[in-house]
This record gives structure tokens, C-alpha cells and sequence, in this order.
């Protein structure tokens, strides 16, 4: 995304998630789906930060919203087998951590997990 202005907006995002202020996180990431509801990026990042508040089903929702946006991106993919871990629903994590994989064969964690 080359609007400074959103990258500005995700910065600030990733700098509170990182000090651990997760509501300004969520404020930085509204507004970034609000200007543009079209960047995946915006709805990923906002579905980590639901995941570490532990409201794993608007995580969910927004990890969805990311892959509808775009398939491919591995690491709303890798998100979701997290929760699904969490959920204790060993079959399905399974499944998104390989297909996780046959996007991107080459992550680690994501391999360790399965």
C-alpha cells in the first residue's frame, strides 16, 4: 500500500501491538479497513490483534474477510490453525496447516505445529 497515510496507520498498529497496547492497535487497524476495505493487510493485522484479546471468533471473521481478499496469504492461513489449535479442533488446524504449507513450504513454525 503506497498511501502514507496508511502507512502511517499500520505502523502505529504494529508499534501498540508490540507494547502490548492492544486497543490502540485496534483504533489504528478500524481506521485502515475503514479508508481502504480492500487491503488484506488491514483485516490480517486486525485479526491478530483480536486473536491476542482472545476473541478468537471475530478473529475469525476478519481472517476470513483477509482470505477473501487474498487466498493466498499464508499468514491469515496460519492464524486461523492457531485458533483452531486453541479450539482444540485438531482436524481442521491440520488441514489449514497443510494447506498453509502448500502455499509457503518453507515456514518453519508452521511445519513444527503440524
Amino acid at each position: 500500500m503506497d498511501d502514507p497515510v496508511i502507512q502511517d496507520l499500520l505502523a502505529s498498529g504494529i508499534a501498540a501491538m508490540r507494547a502490548h497496547d492492544l486497543e490502540v492497535a485496534l483504533d489504528s487497524f478500524d481506521q485502515v479497513i475503514e479508508k481502504v476495505p480492500e487491503f488484506a493487510e488491514g483485516w490480517n493485522r486486525r485479526a491478530t490483534v483480536y486473536y491476542l484479546m482472545g476473541e478468537y471468533s471475530r478473529s475469525i471473521q476478519d481472517i476470513r474477510q483477509t482470505l477473501l481478499l487474498e487466498p493466498r496469504h499464508f499468514g491469515a492461513m496460519a492464524g486461523f490453525a492457531w485458533i483452531l489449535l486453541q479450539q482444540r479442533d485438531f482436524e481442521m488446524a491440520e488441514h489449514v496447516l497443510r494447506k498453509t504449507l502448500s502455499v509457503n513450504p518453507f515456514l518453519v513454525d508452521v511445519r513444527r505445529q503440524l
